[in-house]
C-alpha cells in the first residue's frame, strides 16, 4: 500500500494544506524501493499553467504570424480578427478594385469595415482616399452604377429610387404597384394592410405610405379607417351610391323599405340595390336586368317607353 507524505512545509497554511491534499501522489511500494511523491502546492501549479491561459498572442490568418494582441483589430459587427498592419492593407487593395463597402474577409460573414471604426489603425492618407472614394460613389452618374430592380408585381425593371419598403420587413416594390396594391385592399373593405408575400410581419400604415399615395387614395384609407373604428357591428350601414357625395349613412329603415333619401346630397336612392332610385323597375327586375348587363337594361326601357330605334339614313337629325 502507498503511504501519503506531506510536503514538509510548516508554514504553509492550512487552506494550502487541504489544496496539496488534493494533488498529492501516493507512493508505491517497487523492489523494495519508494518513489518519491510529486506534490505540487497551488502556488506551483498556478505558475506552471499560467502562459496556457493568458497567452498574449495569436497567429494572424493573414499573414500567418505569431502576433501580440495589443497589435490585433477586430472586425466590426463580427468575431473575427487580424492583425493591424495586414487589416490595413486588406483595406487598401479593398480600394484599388473600387470597393468602398468593405466586408468581413470571411465568406457570409455579416462584419464590416468602415472609416470611422477604421480610423485609429489607418494612415492619414489611407483615410482620407477611403473618404474621397465614399464620397464619389454617391455622386457617381446612375449609369455608372446598376441602379435598377424588377417588381415583383409588375415584372418591370424599375429605377431604385422608385422602389417603396414595406414596413417592418425587407421586401420592396415599385411605388406605382403599391398605391394600387394599396387601393385594391380598400376596395376589399381591407383597412390593416400588410405585406403581400404569405406570413410576413411587414405591414402597411395610412402615414407611412402617405409620402406616394394620391390624395384621393390617402382620404379614402383614412375615412375607412375611422369608420373601421365608430360602426357598430349591431348597426347596418350602406355608402350614399351617387360619387360626388359617397356619404356614409345608417339604415334604420325596415328591411322592405327601398326609395330613400341621402340627408348629406338630399338625392333619391334605392337603399336595397344601393344605387340611384330606379324609377322604371322594381327592384326585383333592377337586379334581374343588371345581371344581364346595360344593354339588355336599356333595351326593356326602350320597349317600355315606347323608344323607336332610327335607321341610317332616315334624314333625321
Amino acid at each position: 500500500m502507498g503511504n501519503k507524505v506531506s510536503n514538509g512545509n510548516s508554514r504553509s497554511s492550512s487552506s494550502s494544506k487541504k489544496l496539496s491534499k488534493h494533488v498529492s501522489v501516493r507512493t508505491k511500494h517497487i523492489g523494495g524501493l519508494h518513489t518519491k511523491e510529486i506534490n505540487l502546492g497551488f502556488a506551483q501549479i498556478l505558475e506552471k499553467n499560467q502562459h496556457v491561459y493568458t497567452d498574449p498572442t495569436f497567429v494572424c490568418d493573414f499573414c500567418l504570424q505569431l502576433i501580440h494582441l495589443e497589435n490585433s483589430f477586430n472586425i466590426k459587427g463580427c468575431t473575427h480578427f487580424y492583425c493591424q498592419e495586414c487589416t490595413v492593407k486588406y483595406v487598401v487593395s479593398s480600394l484599388r478594385i473600387n470597393v468602398t463597402s468593405i466586408v468581413c474577409p470571411v465568406p457570409d460573414c455579416q462584419g464590416v469595415l468602415d472609416p470611422d471604426h477604421c480610423r485609429q489603425i489607418l494612415p492619414s492618407d489611407v483615410f482620407v482616399w477611403w473618404g474621397n472614394a465614399l464620397y464619389e460613389s454617391v455622386l457617381a452618374p446612375e449609369s455608372d452604377i446598376d441602379s435598377t430592380f424588377i417588381c415583383d408585381f409588375c415584372v418591370e425593371p424599375v429605377n431604385l429610387k422608385d422602389s417603396f419598403n414595406i414596413k417592418g420587413c425587407t421586401h420592396f416594390y415599385c411605388q406605382g404597384c403599391i398605391v394600387n396594391f394599396i387601393a385594391s385592399r380598400l376596395q376589399d373593405n381591407v383597412t390593416c394592410i400588410t405585406c403581400p408575400v404569405p406570413d410576413c410581419s411587414g405591414e402597411l400604415d395610412i402615414e407611412y405610405c402617405r409620402p406616394i399615395i394620391p390624395e384621393d387614395v390617402f382620404d379614402r384609407w383614412g375615412k375607412a379607417l375611422c369608420e373601421s373604428v365608430v360602426m357598430d357591428p349591431r348597426r347596418k350601414y350602406l355608402y350614399c351610391p351617387y360619387n360626388s357625395c359617397s356619404a356614409l349613412l345608417i339604415n334604420e329603415e325596415p328591411e322592405d323599405t327601398s326609395q330613400s333619401v341621402c340627408p348629406h346630397c338630399n338625392r333619391e336612392f334605392c337603399a336595397m340595390c344601393k344605387v340611384p332610385w330606379h324609377t322604371e323597375f322594381d327592384c326585383a327586375m333592377f337586379q334581374k336586368l343588371k345581371e344581364k348587363g346595360e344593354d339588355e337594361m336599356l333595351e326593356v326601357l326602350a320597349k317600355n317607353k315606347n323608344w323607336r330605334r332610327l335607321n341610317a339614313g332616315c334624314g333625321i337629325t
